[in-house]
């Protein structure tokens, strides 16, 4: 069940970047900010999103892995930088996401929410 909501998210995520003038950028696009994989020691986030100079990196996340310490140790890596984050998770989760990040100080710029 992971698997499909984890997808069921991430492609919504890109639709609505994609339909506000966004364009994703992987790792192997030239856009690709290149000091990322210094931030982030090679953690590829799941979607980074690019418009007139300026990039959002989004993570997504599910009732599974919301608690797991990669997770916030990349939260806070990204609330660290110079790049907007952005946080998905489905509804069910969404409270205990919010309690997480502000319990280690991690600002997230914008929450987005799925009923999955």
């Amino acid at each position: 069940m992971t698997g499909f909501v984890y997808y069921t998210i991430l492609r919504r995520m890109i639709k609505n970047y994609n339909s506000n003038g966004y364009e994703i950028v992987t790792g192997k696009h030239p856009d690709y900010p290149d000091d990322i994989d210094n931030i982030l020691h090679g953690y590829r986030p799941d979607v980074v999103a690019h418009r007139n100079g300026s990039y959002i990196i989004c993570d997504v996340e599910t009732d599974e892995t919301i608690d797991l310490h990669d997770t916030i140790k990349h939260w806070g890596m990204l609330s660290k930088s110079n790049y907007s984050l952005h946080v998905a998770v489905p509804d069910s989760c969404y409270d205990h996401a919010r309690s997480l990040a502000d319990l280690h100080n991690i600002k997230v710029l914008r929450w987005w929410t799925a009923a999955v």
